[in-house]
């Protein structure tokens, strides 16, 4: 009888440490993938943060900010008869 309980025993055991293995490897497998996703997703995000980058140096370029300006919100260049001058202040007039 001891020698079947042994038996049992043992034959139960391997196939607990059978199914571990498995879960172990379906648990493997789906880290796997989960780790091929983010690293897709890393990719396309590098992507948009490259051509943002390209996208926002275009547009700070001086001659895209004065189209810019010109266009859509209707300024002008300054002509120099529009520009008027200060009179200075000394230090007196400021603080009265």
């Amino acid at each position: 009888m001891k020698k079947t309980t042994a038996i049992l025993l043992f034959l139960c055991c391997n196939a607990l440490l059978v199914f571990f293995e498995v879960h172990k490897q379906g648990q493997h497998l789906k880290r796997s993938y989960e780790l091929q996703k983010l690293q897709s997703q890393i990719a396309i995000l590098k992507k948009q943060h490259s051509d943002l980058m390209h996208d926002l140096q275009a547009q700070q370029q001086p001659h895209v900010i004065c189209k810019i300006a010109q266009e859509q919100m209707s300024m002008k260049p300054i002509e120099l008869k529009n520009v008027k001058a200060l009179p200075i202040l000394n230090q007196n007039q400021v603080t009265t």
